[in-house]
């Protein structure tokens, strides 16, 4: 049953103020930057993605992979994904909550069996199960390209609820408490026209939450066909849709229905994503507002406020055109809106908050592809985490707060240039670049192309198209005559601050496909199409391929026309040698075929065919032969054609694909050829992207030996052309930069001290196309681009330097910050004329002794030698090794620098002469006798063992001793043990056998083997000498047990006392019970009944006195004694430590337990404790009593 009522509806003629982007942002509520952590690589990871953090900070994620649901998470402190239910096509809409229990629990629709699914982990396993069994949960698919949002929450009780679209097009409720299900429709078609009630669609995008009452709101849009009728014949009048968002609650009578928002008659807006949160007694629900027509329109985001009323305040919160997509709604613990939402027209992911009045609005990724599916969560900080899906490399992003000293926007932990100012354009890695632009003076223009003169200036080549405010060139029928201000070929000339332009050909349709090669010389050489005439639906029937050139030292341009024809001049390519030939590709696209021509100073030779059924030709020169790169249209391959004497030679260089190709190539100083490519998908249809080299930007070097490496430099956008530049630097290394659509910026590929890195960066107007790369003379690049936003301008980007000295090494690891660039550098930043390899100060390519130790670097001579590293008596041995020093000159000396007489080969320090061991071992020569031999060369007792392996060097009958007890293993010798695998010392009727007292007789004879005066058949210890008596059988000996007959009296107090301490039945005798023995009791009389009078008053002075000079003299006693006893283990217990704690027991109360600082004597455990009431020490970790 459902209870309706109307709305009233109140609509902000305003919008909500932004805060400025260069406003101060150190009060802002919330992160300033993320780290986007690639949580879910493998396969296509990502989408349908929901994420939450539970109560132990546990983020989890929802999300589809490859069709099936997975959960991510980073509860071990790295992220791991787990697939939760892998059957048919499930996973969409995923909406994770936490439980009660801090366990994450997803519903999901399974878009192949048309159902909601619910999926519970239990902290262990998950198990997935069916949403309201036997009900609609989505009968034959109603999610539109399965896109809609299900709403479902968790109560604190852990009952779930659920909203979504049935089968039938109507909102539906669904709960799952108590073990039991209950489904109900909320709302199958509120005030629709009966006759057209088919054509509603009621909660595709729903959402629910709980008031802090308990009760159940749900929010939701969609549409239906209203009616007016004829107040005669009752027949319709007229129809219309309403798109709406509704809100209702449940009562008892049924749903209660209000409009929330709807749109006017015949007003075409619609109301797809949103997003509801109850807060401060409110309801809110953030919304995507779809304003147009079926040509397409703008989406923006809109906020309603509104109670348990009707009224509700409906506010326009930001005025986007691609606004609005899987919008989220968060409240912070200052009750700031966080609202963030994916842009489908430009890509990426943005945050709004709210800062008191007004709002911020943030980027939070826009690199590629990324924001679909955006879900938000709030940190114990208020920082936001997002989860999203990167649709260009199919991966799922978890963005989490960063530090952002700088504010650039790049969190500190992976900004390489740590204080940018957020003024400049910041690319991805934190790093500054400098924006500027040329002014052309025309509408349409491509094919920027450039080369660098000697001087360092930079060429440049263009085609200037339409006239501003036109959309053709203004050619004069019948004639080749061209307006001057368009359609022609022109010339920059750059030389980093500043340019100037030139016209080179103004006739007809000039300088489409343009490109421009410096000579040695200077001189400039500029490839060109000319189109001459166009006719139907703009074709183009007539053409030419033309050439210009400007001299060395000219400011004029000659034209060469190479060849017309019907259609040819395509894709120009020109390139020169180092003596000076030119050579020029085109396609002719009549025939489809690569054409050649090169110029060998004097004149062009007749174009020749290379290829055909080819196109895309790129040209560049190894030595004086010309190397032609191109694509095989039969084959879609990329091919590099040969000179073979008057033939031509092709060899594949990539295989075949399908998609956008706009190739370039450069040359480096050392002749090496840099060809970059952009690759498509393996074939038709394909949009894996899932193979080698698939989809990338490849770049091949070619030299004298042929084809080289070929390098993957990074993923691009397969959809457009990213039109791919390449320039080669002083140092040989080559920068690539392309076109990248997801952002209007570009992506530069170049060496870093990381290796090939790929960096990303926009100019503030839409830019990128026909994107331009060239470097300066330290190598940081300069890209240029057209700006598709105002399409006559040329912008620029010039990176700022991050290196000191561009050498590829860090500046907080170079130890040569001024290395000349274009010189190779160590892994210390140092080149080879920069090198000290000994840190000697003398430059390795100066110094004779360029392994100098650290010791003596400090004190070298003009050579770079060390006092180790001179020879002073110049006998060719330095001092360091010279075993000889002073050797007279031209004695022969040998390489310790000693002559005969001087000699000792093996360094022992007895002369050759004398040396009965000339060739001792180096390890034994500190060993040797006055002969110069160690013991390892010497029998001294002549029994054929060296005296260092001989036991008995003196002895000529023993040589071994098994057991190291000095006596020998030969039975037949001297001293023979009887023993001999056993150490032992005895020396009566057996030798070398144990002997544990030490008295001479073998153990297994001696009557008394512990030496204690106690028979071993008496001796209860008979292998301890300190012990051979047990009183208490406790297996602790009388001389370390405190008690021996274990009556609960220590043995010194019985002593004391006068009862026997051997014998249980013998206690202390204490008549009055007051502890204290009789013996040692000065006030027998004392039975502690209640006697108030003091002990002055009770024995006078005196005898107080004598008591406690006993009580002194016991105290030192007990102090001189020392008592000290072992109990287990090697615990030692001191009578000081007994002192101590019975001291502190004497002012404590009965019953405490009182800390020591010994261990206990059962376990070992430390913090043995003394109880007074017992006066018996405790162990509370093994409960045991001492």
């Amino acid at each position: 049953m459902i209870f309706s009522t109307t709305l009233a509806m109140i609509e902000t003629n305003h919008f909500s103020p932004l805060i400025s982007e260069s406003s101060d942002t150190s009060a802002r509520g919330g992160a300033t930057a993320w780290l986007q952590d690639r949580a879910d690589t493998l396969g296509n990871a990502g989408s349908h993605s929901s994420i939450e953090q539970a109560p132990d900070g546990t983020l989890w994620i929802a999300h589809t992979k490859d069709s099936d649901l997975w959960v991510t998470n980073d509860a071990s402190g790295y992220w791991t994904s787990e697939q939760i239910y892998s059957f048919g096509s499930t996973g969409r809409l995923a909406n994770l909550q936490i439980d009660p229990s801090g366990n994450p629990r997803v519903a999901h629709f399974d878009a192949s069996e048309h159902i909601i699914r619910i999926s519970r982990f239990d902290g262990t396993s998950w198990t997935t199960s069916t949403v309201a069994p036997g009900e609609d949960t989505g009968n034959e698919g109603p999610y539109d390209g399965n896109e809609g949002r299900i709403g479902f929450l968790i109560d604190a009780n852990g009952g779930e609820h659920f909203t979504y679209l049935t089968g039938g097009d109507d909102l539906a409720y669904s709960s799952f408490t108590n073990n039991q299900w209950n489904t109900e429709i909320i709302d199958s078609g509120r005030g629709e026209a009966e006759e057209y009630s088919g054509n509603s669609k009621i909660g595709r995008w729903s959402d629910i939450v709980i008031d802090t009452e308990g009760t159940i709101r749900v929010v939701y849009s969609g549409y239906q066909i209203q009616a007016s009728y004829s107040p005669i014949d009752g027949s319709i009048e007229s129809a219309w849709y309403k798109e709406f968002i509704r809100f209702a609650t449940p009562s008892p009578q049924g749903w209660v229905i209000l409009d929330v928002v709807s749109n006017a008659t015949g007003d075409s807006t619609e109301y797809h994503w949103l997003d509801a949160e109850f807060s401060d007694g409110k309801m809110y629900i953030a919304y995507q507002n779809y304003s147009g027509g079926w040509f397409g329109g703008t989406e923006s985001v809109w906020m309603a406020t509104g109670q348990t009323t009707a009224i509700w305040d409906i506010e326009r919160i930001h005025n986007g055109n691609s606004d609005g997509d899987y919008i989220r709604l968060m409240f912070d613990s200052s009750n700031n809106k966080k609202i963030a939402w994916y842009n489908n027209a430009d890509d990426d992911a943005i945050l709004m908050r709210e800062e008191g009045d007004a709002y911020e609005v943030i980027t939070i990724s826009e690199s590629g592809n990324v924001g679909s599916y955006i879900d938000m969560v709030l940190d114990a900080n208020d920082e936001e985490i997002f989860s999203f899906y990167d649709a260009t490399e199919q991966d799922l992003i978890v963005a989490v707060p960063g530090q952002d000293e700088d504010g650039d926007g790049v969190v500190d932990s992976i900004d390489k240039c740590l204080g940018s100012s957020p003024t400049k354009q910041i690319d991805n890695h934190g790093c500054e670049w400098t924006q500027g632009e040329l002014i052309t003076q025309t509408d349409d223009f491509a094919y920027l192309e450039s080369a660098t003169t000697s001087d360092g200036t930079h060429q440049m080549v263009l085609f200037e198209g339409y006239e501003k405010g036109t959309g053709s060139c203004d050619l004069e029928p019948g004639t080749n005559n061209n307006d001057s201000n368009d359609c022609n070929l022109v010339h920059f000339s750059f030389d980093g601050t500043s340019s100037q332009r030139t016209v080179i050909d103004e006739e007809a349709e000039s300088g489409r496909y343009a490109d421009i090669v410096a000579l040695q010389d200077d001189s400039l050489a500029v490839s060109y199409m000319q189109i001459l005439e166009r006719r139907n639906f703009n074709t183009v029937t007539s053409s030419a391929a033309k050439v210009a050139i400007k001299s060395s030292g000219s400011s004029s341009w000659t034209t060469t026309t190479l060849e017309t024809g019907n259609s040819t001049g395509w894709y120009t390519d020109i390139a020169a040698s180092e003596n000076g030939t030119i050579g020029m590709v085109w396609v002719d696209r009549e025939a489809s075929n690569v054409r050649f021509a090169m110029h060998d100073g004097s004149q062009w030779s007749n174009p020749e065919t290379i290829a055909v059924n080819s196109t895309y030709p790129r040209i560049g020169f190894i030595g004086d032969n010309p190397i032609i790169f191109y694509r095989d249209i039969d084959t879609r391959s990329v091919e590099v054609a040969t000179m073979n004497g008057s033939n031509w030679d092709s060899t594949t260089v990539i295989s075949q694909y399908i998609g956008y190709y706009r190739p370039d190539i450069a040359t480096g100083s050392d002749g090496t050829l840099w060809y970059v490519v952009q690759r498509g998908t393996d074939g038709s249809g394909d949009t894996d992207c899932n193979s080698i080299h698939e989809c990338t930007v490849l770049l091949i070097n070619y030299d004298s030996n042929g084809l080289g490496s070929i390098s993957d430099l990074g993923l691009s956008d397969t959809t457009s052309g990213i039109y791919p530049s390449v320039t080669v630097d002083k140092a040989n290394r080559p920068h690539i930069a392309w076109y990248n659509p997801d952002d209007g910026g570009v992506i530069v590929a170049a060496q870093t001290p990381n290796g090939w890195e790929q960096t990303a960066i926009s100019h503030e107007r839409n830019a990128g196309n026909y994107v331009e790369i060239i470097t300066d003379e330290n190598g940081w690049e300069t890209v240029f681009s057209f700006d598709r936003e105002d399409n006559g301008t040329v912008v620029h980007l010039t990176r700022e330097p991050t290196e000191q000295d561009h050498d590829l090494v860090a500046d907080e690891n170079d130890n040569c910050p001024n290395t000349p660039f274009g010189e190779t550098a160590d892994i210390y930043g140092c080149s080879e004329s920069q090198r000290d390899g000994d840190n000697d100060g003398i430059l390795d390519i100066n110094d004779q002794c360029p392994y100098t130790n650290s010791n003596e670097a400090s004190d070298v001579d003009a050579n770079g030698c060390g006092a180790s590293q001179r020879d002073t008596d110049g006998d060719g041995v330095v001092d360091l090794i010279d075993q000889c020093p002073g050797t007279p000159v031209n004695t022969v000396v040998d390489n310790q620098g000693c002559d005969e007489s001087k000699r000792d080969s093996d360094n022992d320090g007895v002369n050759d002469l004398s040396d009965l061991c000339p060739n001792t071992p180096y390890y034994d020569i500190d060993k040797v006798d006055s002969d110069g031999c160690a013991p390892a060369e010497k029998d001294t007792d002549g029994d054929g063992a060296f005296d260092d392996f001989d036991r008995f060097p003196e002895d000529p009958t023993q040589m071994y001793d098994s057991d190291n007890d000095g006596f020998g293993d030969n039975e037949s010798g001297n001293n023979a043990d009887d023993c001999p695998f056993e150490y032992g010392t005895s020396t009566g009727e057996k030798l070398g056998c144990p002997d544990m007292d030490g008295d001479g007789i073998v153990d297994d004879l001696d009557d008394d083997k512990d030496g204690d005066g106690t028979a071993n058949i008496d001796d209860v210890f008979p292998d301890d000498s300190s012990e051979w008596a047990d009183t208490d059988l406790d297996g602790f000996g009388n001389n370390i047990d405190p008690d021996d007959d274990d009556d609960g009296k220590a043995d010194q107090d019985e002593i004391d006392c006068g009862s026997d301490p051997l014998d249980s039945e013998s206690l202390p005798a204490d008549e009055d019970g007051d502890g204290i023995c009789d013996l040692l009791d000065t006030n027998e009389e004392d039975t502690n009944q209640g006697n108030t009078q003091t002990t002055e008053e009770t024995s006078g002075g005196f005898p107080v006195v004598i008591v406690g000079v006993v009580v002194i003299l016991i105290l030192i006693l007990g102090g001189v004694g020392a008592f000290l006893f072992t109990r287990g283990g090697n615990e030692t217990i001191t009578g000081a430590t007994m002192a101590a704690a019975e001291s502190t027991a004497s002012n404590s109360q009965q019953g405490e337990m009182i800390p020591t600082n010994r261990p206990c004597g059962k376990c070992g455990a430390p913090g043995i404790v003394f109880i007074p009431a017992y006066q018996r020490h405790y162990c509370r970790v093994c409960s045991q009593y001492e």
